[in-house]
């Protein structure tokens, strides 16, 4: 999950520079992206073990 969270943050630093924004706002919107997927898969893979049990 931290890792996850790091490479958001990178790319949305890289992007941000890469397009010139005044404030971090591809930085956000990727660790928000993040944390998304983040949840998603960690609900998906708890969903896969209570069927298997």
């Amino acid at each position: 999950m931290v890792v996850t969270l790091l490479l958001a943050a990178w790319g949305g630093q890289k992007l941000d520079a890469w397009l010139g924004m005044p404030k971090p706002y591809m930085t956000v919107v990727c660790m928000l992206l993040g944390i998304i997927a983040t949840v998603v898969w960690l609900i998906r893979s708890l969903n896969r073990d209570n069927k298997q049990n």
